[in-house]
């Protein structure tokens, strides 16, 4: 019988075949598959499945059951047919491909990838319908030269519109049709609109378990501290499993400090550009196809001494990119490119007047609400009228409760 999350796993059949060819040469394999989310009402996304010689072995859950099936049908592990693929899916929806008894071993450092753990080209299937898909390094290059048309911003507070995308540049990060900075992330805010300040305010927070809204500082973080010592028992008991790389997992009194840590890096080394998009829908789409044509550029490599050498996923390494969803996905048509022309261009008056998402409107008290003329008043932030613990709640939002860190038992 068909699921209805057979549909999601196909679509993701380039993603699951290049985490299955990562889990089988040892490499972690793990992606972000929050986005099956909308497909159905569950408390967990916890679920499970093996496949072997190309057969369900076992499963639990329809999701978990459905991609079993999937992987099997599309024969995706076929090319190993002695080894047991294990997928599971945490209650926080994320995939995590290994193989049975056996350990993936670290990531390569500071040395450059291997050939193979670059990410697949996506390939579009033609239709009738179906516009021309572009060679990624050309879209790539032409995608990095729109973007510099936009400001460049070092702070969540200076974007001056409240939906879009954005992406980040890292200092010493260049290619050859990059020279100013190659792009290094991509993201977006898939749930909800009027949260893109917001979102980007999610990885610049400092304070305890700040980690756990961002799988970017999450990333970030865990990268620094293998590189500081790849055997901290904060990575404990293997990449993408110890507590701090893992979301919902409290930090310890140790990595607690690489909060910290990982906001002076962003103010540091990092900037971002945004464009905006109004259309949720839209939005969506085009970071899919954006974060998937800059993974499958051959001229936008990592340089040997990027951090993400560091990072325990494999998608990421391979990808050079502080991405691991849409990796390995469609890429963008001549149509796209020029639709996301248009919006680079419209992004570039945003904020001149038309947006008032940064404006406090004064409205008279009269009967009709009549605009008057300007009255000439100086410009004030809503900020300015408040104490500051309310301040720092409106810019910052509630804190998560301090952890008593003698709690959890994984630290011991």
């Amino acid at each position: 019988m068909a699921s209805k999350y057979d549909a999601y796993w196909e679509g993701k059949k380039s993603e699951l075949a290049f985490l299955i060819d990562a889990a089988a040469t040892g490499r972690p394999a793990e992606i972000d598959v929050s986005d099956i989310i909308p497909l159905g009402q569950r408390d967990s996304w916890y679920g499970r499945t093996r496949v072997r010689s190309g057969k369900v072995d076992s499963a639990d859950m329809a999701h978990a059951t459905s991609l079993g099936r999937m992987v099997a049908r599309l024969g995706l592990c076929a090319r190993y047919p002695d080894k047991t693929f294990s997928f599971n899916i945490t209650r926080d929806a994320t995939l995590r491909v290994t193989v049975e008894g056996e350990a993936p071993r670290s990531a390569p450092l500071a040395t450059g990838l291997p050939t193979a753990t670059r990410p697949p080209k996506s390939v579009r299937v033609p239709t009738e319908s179906a516009a021309i898909t572009l060679d990624p390094s050309l879209a790539c290059g032409q995608l990095h030269d729109l973007l510099m048309n936009l400001p460049a911003y070092a702070s969540p507070a200076q974007v001056p519109f409240r939906n879009g995308l954005y992406f980040f540049y890292e200092a010493g990060e260049e290619a050859d049709h990059a020279t100013a900075g190659r792009i290094v992330r991509i993201g977006n805010h898939p749930r909800v609109n009027d949260r893109l300040i917001g979102r980007l305010r999610d990885h610049y927070a400092t304070r305890p378990n700040a980690k756990n809204g961002s799988v970017f500082r999450r990333y970030l973080g865990g990268a620094l501290l293998r590189r500081d010592d790849p055997s901290s028992s904060c990575l404990e008991p293997g990449p993408g499993l110890g507590h701090w790389e893992r979301q919902h997992q409290p930090s310890c009194p140790h990595c607690v400090t690489y909060e910290q840590r990982v906001t002076d890096l962003l103010n540091s080394r990092f900037t971002f550009r945004c464009v905006r998009f109004d259309d949720r829908a839209e939005r969506n789409r085009f970071e899919a196809l954006l974060i998937a044509t800059v993974a499958a550029c051959d001229m936008c490599r990592p340089s040997a001494r990027w951090l993400g050498h560091h990072a325990y996923s494999a998608v990421v390494q391979g990808s050079g990119l502080w991405n691991s969803n849409h990796v390995g996905g469609a890429t963008l048509s001549e149509v796209d490119l020029g639709r996301f022309q248009q919006l680079v261009r419209a992004s570039q008056g945003s904020g001149s007047g038309e947006d008032l998402s940064s404006t406090l409107l004064l409205i008279p008290c009269c009967g009709e609400k009549k605009g008057m003329p300007d009255p000439g008043l100086p410009s004030r932030s809503v900020t300015e009228y408040l104490g500051a613990e309310a301040s720092t709640l409106l810019e910052d939002g509630r804190p998560e409760p301090v952890n008593n860190f003698e709690t959890p038992s994984v630290w011991n």
